[in-house]
């Protein structure tokens, strides 16, 4: 046994050597421990019974029962909806650019509306597409036989917003094919037919108007164009007829036109 002296004479430790090389160190808590066994405590400002309380209504907290929604099966018009699982996976990387290709030559417009139904991670994404034809366009397709109507409302459904889109973008290819166009294969240039048949019909307006004028004995006409910013040119035609000076304004899109 051995016992060690403070500096004041008193006996600070008494130690029996034997005991102590036989039993094992005391275990020691670590910090983590110690502050696991603290909030297990009760709180000192706590009386007992509040304690008790408060711990018996934490166990018996009911717990939150999400329910999901049932899935729809149609839109709002009665087409069916697409899922990735009756989907043309071929068309899927390239779905949107082939719409938007037919949207700049066939001259219809598209509105995008999305919708969610159900919770957080199992939400499931409704994306329906509006498309509306333009009336011009259609008579040039009644002209070549075929006969589509003026609104198409597609809707695709996906756990992905992007994926929702594209299955939208498809079941619209799969709409018009029913009607005999298939975008897919080749697109009709409708907006470069109209185009061409309302430019054939400006030259015979004009190549009109020059056989009246000469008809009238009018002389040669002199035009003075100058641009007028966003609103394109404008251009002032002065003649004589029958000996008298006239005068004409008027603005248009183009310098050619416009004269």
């Amino acid at each position: 046994r051995t016992a060690s002296l403070g500096r004041n004479g008193r006996l600070v430790d008494f130690i029996d050597r034997s005991v102590a090389t036989e039993n094992p160190k005391p275990k020691v808590r670590s910090r983590k421990g110690k502050r696991k066994k603290r909030k297990k405590q009760q709180n000192p400002r706590q009386s007992p019974a509040d304690h008790a309380q408060l711990k018996a209504t934490s166990k018996t907290k009911p717990k939150l029962s999400i329910s999901i929604p049932p899935r729809r099966d149609f839109n709002e018009e009665g087409r069916r909806i697409l899922f990735g699982s009756r989907a043309d996976n071929k068309l899927m990387p390239r779905c949107k650019s082939i719409v938007h290709e037919a949207q700049t030559k066939m001259l219809f417009s598209v509105r995008y509306d999305h919708e969610t139904d159900g919770p957080g991670h199992k939400a499931l994404f409704y994306v329906t597409l509006h498309t509306t034809m333009n009336d011009d366009a259609l008579g040039e397709l009644r002209s070549q036989g075929i006969s589509i109507p003026s609104k198409f409302v597609n809707t695709g459904s996906d756990r992905s917003k992007v994926k929702a889109e594209r299955l939208a973008c498809i079941d619209l290819i799969d709409n018009l094919r029913e009607y005999g166009l298939d975008l897919a294969e080749e697109i009709p240039d409708v907006a470069n037919r109209i185009r061409e048949r309302e430019e054939a019909k400006f030259k015979l307006a004009v190549n009109q108007a020059q056989m009246i004028l000469q008809a009238m004995g009018i002389t040669r006409p002199s035009f003075d164009t100058v641009e007028c910013g966003k609103a394109g040119f404008q251009s002032t035609v002065s003649f004589y007829c029958r000996g008298e000076p006239m005068c004409i304004v008027d603005h248009e899109g183009g310098r050619s036109k416009e004269e």
